[in-house]
């Protein structure tokens, strides 16, 4: 029998090494508040979403003991909230060597070596990010890393006699590194993030005793700006090993000029692993370059044996115990087919309820209001414009206001209501607030619900009544001059004088005695009633009495005002004044008594004489005269409702 006794005498370790898995970037930490920030590395921390406005592509070089090679690739998009980056990594690659001696003894002695060439790299990564809101922001991130093993070995063949065959063994393994973050803002010049490190790997391929180590851990990022060109970042690790730094930069007309430094800490088998990392960077519109060199305080390993390594398996093709200094260049550049967002909507402040009988007042009274803050260090024209849905056939736009360089306003949103609209139940409906500057296109927008009352829905603002009463103008017309037609003959033998008095006592007694006084139980606002709805119902509440004498007098050229009782805690009371056309000297005409009429000027300015008529009297048109007066004597002038604001004369025209 033949012994083969078998001595590993030698490992011979070939470093060539190149970025990797370690989980702090070696170019250094970046701010997301300067225009210098590197994005975010596809395995860790921060996630500077505002660098990236449409495409944004970066390469970088990495020159390592003489050696230079294309370091990586990244493609970053950005769709609304949502952010991908993939990148390709050629250069982030390992590779380890080790020599061995096999001796065969048999009478004479035979020796034969062979090695085992060990590859890491990682191939490419991809990363999602959402953000939720403008202070977080999370996502996931996947990183493809190959291992391959070549291994040589002998077989003894027997025959007649004895001779080595040298034999080669391959084995490729995968492994798919999952991991997640979030990231928040708190305040404008901090953020704060947590990430996961080796959270979920897979794997694909038999164990081997070369194995990356995927050790879990997790980092805690933060990013600082005391000071508007000055930042502090800082990671730290569960496993112990941190990075801290600063950047700094200066913008001048031919670009912006920075310089960042950061010292790192790790530990790898007994090794302390730290350095520090300085760069330089300039950036001119959307082109940027930087270069960044990095510098170990410890000395590389450059051999060991193979069953220290074996024991202490490497966990990053980057950060490691044979890792040696390196020079980086990048160059990145944002294609930008969008221009670049100069303000942004922060909060929506207020969002009324649509009345849509009222249509004409958000002319110039605005339904909404939003908080926007100036992202530039310029004076910014801001275009508000809104479109409601069911509402509003376009966008509807709002005066333009100007913000100072960073500053936050509230700007008002008003609206052009399409007039067809006559849905009479309360819908639940979504309006689009836009911002736009100088360009044409949208800074930014924001989607809210917001309620749209029926066609008949009233507030209780008494001054909205008359958009009730113009709504069903041509009926009213139309109904009132049939009832004067009627009464031709009576109306050609009255006074001229009192002409107008009489129409006003021949319409009420004509419609109102047919009527039903049905109580409006809802104190916070009204289901108005049209005068058209009200005369083919018969019935109706103060509001829809009031509204239909009011449309049945103005619409024949009759003048009328609205008289709000307000009474806290109660259902406001809402009657009517209505404009004889006598002047003061004629009021005998119609009554002896003068506290049966109001002297008020008309839309001409002229002081003419009033009565106040209570709409809610169904019997005749003295009566509803006579209560009329006596409430709007008793509250609005003994009881000084006029003066004290608990009384409202409201004109219609």
């Amino acid at each position: 029998m033949r012994l083969f006794v078998i001595l590993y005498l030698i490992i011979i370790v070939n470093n060539s090494v190149m970025k990797g898995q370690n989980s702090f970037s070696e170019k250094g930490l970046g701010t997301q508040y300067s225009n210098f920030n590197d994005l975010a590395e596809i395995e860790n921390r921060f996630v500077p979403n505002s660098i990236v406005k449409d495409w944004f592509l970066r390469a970088s070089l990495l020159n390592e003991s003489g050696a230079s090679f294309l370091n990586s690739i990244e493609v970053s998009k950005k769709i609304k909230n949502n952010f991908i980056t993939i990148r390709y990594t050629p250069g982030k690659i390992k590779e380890f060597s080790f020599l061995q001696n096999q001796t065969f003894i048999s009478g004479d002695t035979s020796s034969i070596s062979f090695q085992t060439g060990i590859t890491y790299q990682e191939v490419f990564g991809i990363r999602y990010d959402y953000k939720f809101f403008n202070w977080l922001n999370a996502g996931i991130s996947s990183r493809y890393f190959s291992q391959n093993i070549k291994e040589e070995n002998i077989s003894a063949v027997f025959s007649d006699s004895l001779f080595l065959s040298r034999l080669s063994e391959e084995q490729n393994i995968k492994n798919w590194k999952n991991d997640l973050f979030v990231s928040i803002s708190p305040y404008e010049n901090l953020s704060l993030s947590i990430a996961t490190s080796n959270l979920y790997v897979i794997r694909d391929g038999a164990s081997s005793s070369y194995d990356l180590k995927f050790p879990k851990s997790f980092l805690l990022s933060f990013d600082y700006l005391p000071f508007r060109n000055i930042s502090l970042s800082g990671v730290i690790e569960s496993n112990y090993a941190f990075l801290l730094g600063f950047n700094s930069w200066k913008n001048f007309e031919i670009g912006s000029f920075g310089i960042g430094s950061n010292y790192f800490s790790s530990k790898d088998a007994d090794v302390n692993v730290n350095g520090l990392i300085a760069s330089i960077k300039y950036q001119y519109g959307d082109l940027g370059f930087s270069i960044s060199a990095l510098k170990y305080f410890n000395k590389p390993i450059g051999s060991e044996s193979h069953s220290q390594f074996v024991k202490n398996r490497i966990s990053s093709i980057t950060n490691n115990r044979f890792s040696s200094d390196k020079l980086y260049a990048e160059i990145y550049f944002a294609l930008n087919s969008k221009p670049e967002q100069k303000v942004k909507i922060l909060s929506v402040e207020r969002i009324e309820k649509i009345f849509p009988i009222i249509s004409e007042e958000y002319a110039s009274m605005p339904f909404a209001e939003i908080r926007v803050v100036n992202l530039t260090g310029d004076f910014v024209n801001v275009k508000p414009s809104s479109q409601i849905y069911v509402l509003n056939k376009e966008r509807i736009y709002s005066p333009s206001v100007s913000i100072s360089p960073y500053d936050t306003v509230v700007i008002p949103f008003y609206s052009n209501i399409d007039i067809d609209y006559s849905t009479k139940k309360t819908e639940l409906s979504f309006v689009n607030f836009y911002i736009t500057t100088d360009n044409s296109s949208i800074d930014d927008e924001i989607q809210k619900p917001i309620l749209i009352n029926g066609i008949n829905a009233w507030s209780g603002n008494v001054n909205h009544l008359k958009y009730f009463v113009t709504k069903d103008f041509s009926y009213s017309s139309e109904f009132s001059k049939k009832i004067l037609l009627e009464n031709k003959s009576h109306l050609s033998s009255v006074d001229e004088r009192v002409l107008t008095f009489e129409k006003i006592k021949l319409i009420f007694n004509k419609v109102f005695p047919q009527m039903l006084y049905v109580s409006d139980p809802n104190a916070s606002y009204d289901y108005v009633q049209f005068p058209k709805e009200t005369i083919q119902l018969r019935g109706g509440d103060c509001d829809d009495f009031a509204v239909c004498f009011s449309s049945l007098l103005e619409s024949i050229g009759i003048e009328t005002a609205f008289v709000d009782y307000s009474e806290e805690q109660k259902i406001s009371h809402v009657n009517i004044l209505v404009n004889t056309e006598l002047s003061t000297e004629e009021a005998y005409l119609i009554t002896g008594n003068d506290l049966k009429y109001i002297i008020r000027k008309n839309s001409a300015g002229e002081d003419q004489i009033w009565i106040p008529i209570e709409t809610t009297v169904l019997t005749d048109f003295y009566d509803a005269w006579n209560v009329g007066v006596e409430k709007f004597n008793s509250e609005a002038i003994q009881g000084l409702g006029l003066s004290k604001g608990k009384v409202y004369i409201i004109d219609v025209y």
